[in-house]
């Protein structure tokens, strides 16, 4: 649930707040674009990186429990402190220095 609001809250605002981008090679990217880039970003890139991370993440001894308890628990876990860092990131940027 907490994943979902997060994601949720991210993509919100990356919605509202988007004007479009310039990308690397410094051509403009449209909002339709990012958009589309922050959706998959959100729904695939980040679980997959924090199932990734949850196999590192539940190495670490904790209360006696074995990896395949941990597993699942920790990779919640990795995705919800990825998500909170792309919040956090997204409202940052929306304020100008």
């Amino acid at each position: 649930m907490i994943i979902a609001v997060l994601s949720v809250l991210t993509f919100a605002l990356t919605s509202i707040l988007n004007q479009g981008s310039v990308n690397l090679a410094g051509e403009y990217v449209d909002k339709q674009s990012v958009n589309s880039a922050a959706l998959t970003t959100l729904l695939f890139s980040i679980p997959i990186l924090g199932f990734i991370l949850g196999t590192l993440v539940s190495l670490i001894p904790y209360r006696g429990l074995t990896y395949n308890q941990k597993y699942l628990r920790s990779s919640l876990m990795t995705i919800i402190v990825i998500d909170s860092i792309f919040l956090v990131n997204t409202i940052l940027r929306s304020i100008p220095f």
